[in-house]
């Protein structure tokens, strides 16, 4: 098997539709492979490693990876590659309904708020039978999280705030994955822009000192 293959630090399984946007990408595979064979639209690469650098004009493309191992071809991957100018002006998209969520912190004087709910709309794309679509976002960057799969247009999102310090914090949509096996992903790392919407954890003051 060729193992998996990272998209601007993304993982994903084989056989899947990747829609992102036009520059340069580079995909890192993650394989035991020694030496790799890259396919464009089926004309050999010259690329013989697990990473490959290209730039990227709007289009359709199939980039296929056959991976060696002490002379022994593995199985070949296929990646179909939808690339936009815009990655979120055309298609399936999802998107924060606010931008913006005030959280206070733990008080002993007033309840603080525990976690927050997130609104998530999914539109651009009428789901057919048998489609379910899924997200993944990070906070601050950390470990991306996966939603359970829906056909809801709009996704409440329970998020724990206690343990949040003082200060703004982001969530970001990394991905969508929508179909009958998840095989359409829309790659918002791909683009400058990404769903997002900022948190405000308050401070609490102090009492401060008392004067005679």
């Amino acid at each position: 098997m060729i193992g998996m293959l990272y998209l601007v630090g993304m993982a994903y399984p084989q056989d899947k539709t990747f829609i992102i946007e036009k520059g340069t990408k580079t995909f890192t595979l993650s394989s035991t492979g020694d030496q790799f064979q890259w396919f464009l639209n089926g004309t050999q690469l010259s690329e013989t490693s697990g990473v490959y650098t290209a730039t990227w004009a709007k289009g359709n493309y199939l980039l296929s990876i056959l991976p060696f191992k002490g002379g022994c071809a593995g199985d070949t991957m296929y990646i179909a590659l939808k690339v936009l100018d815009t990655i979120y002006t055309e298609g399936a998209q999802v998107m924060f309904t606010s931008g913006q969520v005030e959280v206070c912190p733990p008080s002993d004087a007033v309840p603080s708020s525990q976690e927050i709910f997130v609104q998530v709309r999914f539109y651009g794309y009428t789901l057919q039978p048998g489609e379910t679509y899924k997200f993944s976002y990070t906070i601050d960057d950390n470990l991306p999280v996966t939603t359970e799969s829906t056909t809801e247009d709009t996704v409440i999102l329970h998020i724990p705030t206690v343990d949040w310090a003082s200060g703004m914090h982001q969530i970001k949509i990394t991905r969508l994955m929508y179909g009958t096996n998840f095989e359409n992903i829309v790659d918002y790392t791909t683009s400058k822009f990404i769903p997002m919407i900022l948190v405000e954890v308050k401070s609490v003051p102090n009492i401060g000192e008392i004067e005679f």
